[in-house]
């Protein structure tokens, strides 16, 4: 059973497709599930709007592969594999739809979602959504490229999985996996978006690096 603490937030782990993956529960009413950005925790990415949604809704969220709580394993990241690993972690939960809310790396897996399981999927919201690489400015692609792990020493993000990662020594490991992930990135066509079934909120903004950090 999750541990229940002081600030009614229930957090627990659960096993799924060969992860102990972390989550968060608060509040009560239509579920609402948290998808966070790549190098991200549930914290540092949705820390400061929980409490707001909470208090109308019941707020799921999660931390992927080798993000904050969850320990990364011997495979590579993929949108593919992250959503499976949400779905999974939803029907453990007993959750048979919600409304999904996905910033940046979160808003792909959200999309692979309501694209692969619209079943699952009762309304979207993503922020800085990337579609393809192709929609992305090419200095965007060369800064996550040329990326390395002292270049986010003292962030946020860096301070973040210091402190809570089950294996801090592999934030490095970490960053290259995300470097793999936009290497790897084939998108979504324009036919499969517009199918899209899920009443969707769209920000139109794109993926960035900022002090180095690709989100």
């Amino acid at each position: 059973m999750p541990d229940k603490r002081n600030n009614g937030i229930k957090s627990g782990y659960a096993s799924v497709n060969g992860l102990d993956m972390y989550y968060e529960i608060c509040g009560a009413g239509r579920p609402l599930v948290l998808l966070h950005g790549s190098l991200t925790t549930i914290e540092t990415s949705f820390g400061k709007f929980i409490p707001f949604f909470a208090k109308t809704r019941q707020v799921i969220a999660i931390e992927q592969q080798g993000h904050g709580h969850t320990a990364d394993v011997d495979r590579p990241l993929t949108y593919e594999q992250m959503a499976e690993d949400t779905i999974e972690l939803l029907r453990q939960l007993r959750i048979e739809k919600a409304d999904f809310f996905g910033y940046s790396m979160g808003a792909a897996i959200a999309l692979q979602i309501a694209i692969q399981h619209p079943y699952l999927m009762r309304k979207l919201a993503v922020i800085a959504p990337a579609y393809s690489n192709d929609g992305l400015y090419p200095e965007v692609l060369e800064g996550e490229e040329k990326l390395k792990p002292e270049d986010l020493n003292g962030t946020e993000w860096q301070k973040a999985y210091a402190r809570i990662a089950p294996n801090p020594e592999h934030w490095p490991v970490l960053i290259a996996k995300e470097q793999q992930l936009t290497r790897d990135f084939k998108g979504w066509t324009a036919d499969e978006v517009q199918a899209i079934k899920a009443p969707t909120d769209h920000n139109r903004g794109f993926r960035y690096c900022s002090s180095g950090a690709c989100s």
